[in-house]
């Protein structure tokens, strides 16, 4: 949550920082934290951290359908979008994959298809979509107008009706971006 809504006016490291000193001082090795580092990574475009975590958290849980969607999408991310072919008829109902799958379709010029997996959104779980709306205001803030353009779709996709929604449609017209 904190990652969504800080917005440093000077550095935007600090979220970065924060996931290097967790993994430094997790004594698990959880895969997870480096789940969190190498999506972190590969929004702010460290491609190769984000690989290196991907390596260790795939190792660690091949067959987990979040991580395999943060491979699909930092596969996008890098040009290379052959993991998320690899998602292409599957049923998916993580909530993690779903969020991260809409997000690489998006970004790969795919609203269509980004639709269809945000159609599949839990309704109890609309929060993420307003969090990571935040999340997407930060990096266009930040010059990141892909990953940012992507989260902001997320949100007028799940909640269209909701004043975040509202927003985020607005802000995708003004952006010039298609909404999903």
């Amino acid at each position: 949550m904190a990652y969504s809504v800080s917005v440093s006016q000077d550095r935007h490291d600090t979220d970065l920082r924060v996931a290097d000193a967790s993994i430094k001082w997790d004594e698990s090795e959880s895969p997870e934290l480096r789940a969190w580092r190498a999506l972190l990574s590969a929004r702010f475009g460290k491609t190769q951290q984000a690989k290196e975590d991907l390596k260790f958290i795939l190792a660690a849980e091949p067959k987990n359908v979040s991580y395999r969607a943060l491979a699909a999408y930092i596969g996008v991310l890098s040009g290379d979008q052959g993991a998320l072919e690899g998602f292409r008829g599957q049923s998916v109902t993580d909530l993690r994959a779903l969020r991260l799958l809409g997000q690489a379709e998006y970004i790969r010029g795919d609203t269509d298809a980004a639709r269809g997996w945000w159609a599949s959104f839990p309704k109890a779980e609309v929060i993420w979509a307003r969090l990571d709306y935040s999340a997407g205001r930060k990096h266009l803030k930040y010059g990141q107008a892909r990953v940012g353009a992507a989260l902001i779709a997320e949100c007028a996709a799940v909640i269209p009706d909701s004043k975040e929604g509202k927003e985020a449609a607005k802000l995708l017209a003004d952006l010039g971006k298609p909404q999903p």
